[in-house]
């Protein structure tokens, strides 16, 4: 099997670019609307979550290969067993994320963190090759 592997870093190119294209426009609502600084300001407001995953640079990896799965993240790391899965939930959010959770065979319930989810059908279909459980819930 191949592993599935999803890295994610907080500095890339397509957050930078987002988050100057947000900038120049708040910079065009004031120049050419005149709009008032307050609104700019909440609307900057928005901003803050991806300026700071900017300066903190996140970074983390997924790995689901014939060891099991396991992920790091700057503060922590998480490995499990193939053996030790007993199914996995996949729920679709509202705003088209998924959200991972793996249920261990003790009934203990593992939430992958959201950045580090890998792309839906390559790790439904890892977990069909390997015999694992899946089950999708669409907006909860």
């Amino acid at each position: 099997m191949t592993p599935v592997k999803q890295t994610y870093t907080g500095r890339n190119r397509s957050h930078i670019i987002i988050l100057a294209v947000v900038y120049c426009g708040l910079m065009l609502l004031y120049a050419r609307w005149d709009a008032s600084l307050w609104i700019i300001g909440f609307l900057m407001f928005a901003t803050v979550p991806l300026v700071m995953d900017i300066v903190a640079d996140r970074r983390g990896e997924f790995v689901f290969d014939d060891n099991g799965v396991q992920w790091s993240t700057q503060k922590s790391t998480v490995q499990i067993t193939l053996a030790q899965i007993d199914s996995v939930t996949f729920k679709t959010r509202l705003d088209g994320s998924r959200k991972m959770t793996l249920m261990t065979t003790d009934g203990h319930k593992i939430v992958v963190p959201p950045h580090l989810t890998p792309p839906y059908p390559a790790i439904t279909a890892a977990l069909d090759a390997k015999g694992i459980k899946h089950r999708a819930h669409h907006f909860f």
